[in-house]
């Protein structure tokens, strides 16, 4: 169970990617596909049954994020393949709506609560 516990806590850092991103996209980007992998990794232990359900989450949610990343690079196949790995997840958690306009809605709300506004001028002083 102390391990169970441990590995989902890995998943919490995927959290950190919103805020991350916003204010350096390099940064941001090489840490969401490190968690991505991580994530991956902590999924395929079939010691972590009672826990997948919240790592299934939180991969879908990277999943779209990613996608999200690869579309503003114009990197459209990999968005797409991104975002059916997260429609596939978000559908096996039980979602009636798993759609991809609903997804991008999602997470994108999610990391407007995190961006952080540019300083002017004015705000700098």
């Amino acid at each position: 169970m102390e391990s169970t516990l441990s590995r989902l806590n890995e998943v919490q850092y995927l959290q950190m990617f919103a805020a991350t991103i916003s204010s350096d996209k390099k940064l941001g980007e090489k840490y969401l596909l490190k968690n991505i992998g991580a994530l991956e990794d902590i999924e395929r232990k079939s010691d972590l049954q009672e826990i997948k359900p919240a790592i299934d989450f939180n991969l879908g949610r990277a999943y779209v994020y990613a996608a999200l990343m690869e579309e503003q690079a114009h990197n459209n196949g990999q968005a797409s393949r991104y975002m059916k790995s997260a429609q596939n997840l978000f559908q096996s958690l039980g979602w009636s709506d798993s759609t991809e306009e609903t997804l991008k809605t999602v997470a994108t709300r999610e990391l407007d609560k995190w961006r952080i506004p540019p300083q002017t001028k004015e705000s700098g002083k």
